[in-house]
């Protein structure tokens, strides 16, 4: 019964996350935290005591890997907590939807491991399928803004080159897992086009003294002086060090910076991993099976 409890407030946190996330890119904390709470006692009521720890150290260590990737900017503070919500409510695949899914024809796969890390990389996965070639086409689309294109479009090539034996391995393994992996050239054609990106699509100034703490800051677009008299050293902040941004903003007399805004939305790809893993088990096992 708790099992499915978790599993509930999980897919509905998540499903309105995705729809917050889409409106008005955010996360609210309230949910993330309830989310939060509500897993940590369900963990403590679901679990004998050496497990539940271990769930609860697994849980922090999902955050700290999450909060290293959202101080370089690599991930939003609430991506991070729905993870770590996710960790809570549903530790391991839930076994109480096997007979459901039996009664409709599916065999789902359930991997040992975690099912944080099933729902984390198949996200990711799904991300890369559709942000990179959404972006190359818009990159292709204003190459002439662009410095040194062409030699950025042969790095990009070079890269693909040196993945290719590593997709060829997994072909060997499975057709299927090849198919998915094959986004991995798309993220890799983009990655020369990074700064790029930012400074055509994202970039826009923004006061100071409006700054929050969601804010990503486009550093590309920031003059070395400018980040050196704010003391910037990453993409990301806390509220202590917003108030020592102000504080050095004022002395230097620095009113904007530049922030990136309408970053792509990530916690849609989180619901899209979540429903597909829940059917299927671990989608690695899953794929493997077909082969």
């Amino acid at each position: 019964m708790l099992e499915i409890i978790g599993l509930i407030v999980a897919l509905a946190g998540v499903a309105y996350s995705s729809y917050t996330d889409i409106k008005t890119g955010d996360v609210p904390d309230k949910l993330s935290h309830s989310m939060i709470g509500i897993g940590a006692i369900l963990v403590a009521f679901s679990y004998p005591m050496a497990e539940a720890v271990w769930i609860f150290a697994m849980a922090a260590a999902v955050f700290a890997l999450g909060f290293i990737m959202y101080i370089f900017g690599q991930m939003g503070g609430g991506d991070v907590k729905l993870f770590a919500a996710l960790t809570l409510l549903i530790p391991y695949y839930p076994i109480s939807l096997q007979p459901f899914l039996a009664s409709i024809g599916i065999t789902p796969h359930p991997s040992t491991f975690p099912f944080i890390v099933s729902i984390f990389i198949l996200s990711g996965i799904f991300f890369m399928a559709i942000i990179p070639i959404f972006y190359l086409r818009k990159i292709i689309g204003k190459k002439e803004k662009i410095p040194d294109f062409r030699k950025k479009i042969l790095i990009g090539i070079v890269y693909c080159i040196v993945i290719s034996p590593v997709i060829a391995m997994w072909f060997t393994l499975s057709k299927f897992l090849a198919i998915i992996f094959i986004p991995m050239f798309f993220a890799l054609m983009i990655i020369p086009f990074k700064d790029d990106i930012v400074v055509l699509f994202f970039a826009r100034k923004k006061k100071v003294k409006d700054l929050n703490e969601e804010d990503v800051l486009a550093l590309e677009m920031l003059k070395k002086e400018t980040i050196a008299k704010l003391g910037l050293w990453r993409k990301t902040f806390t509220e202590m060090e917003l108030k020592k941004i102000r504080q050095r903003a004022r002395k230097y007399r620095i009113t904007t910076v530049y922030v990136c805004e309408d970053l792509p939305k990530y916690v849609p790809y989180i619901l899209a991993s979540l429903i597909v893993n829940l059917i299927i088990g671990d989608f690695f096992l899953f794929f493997l099976a077909l082969s």
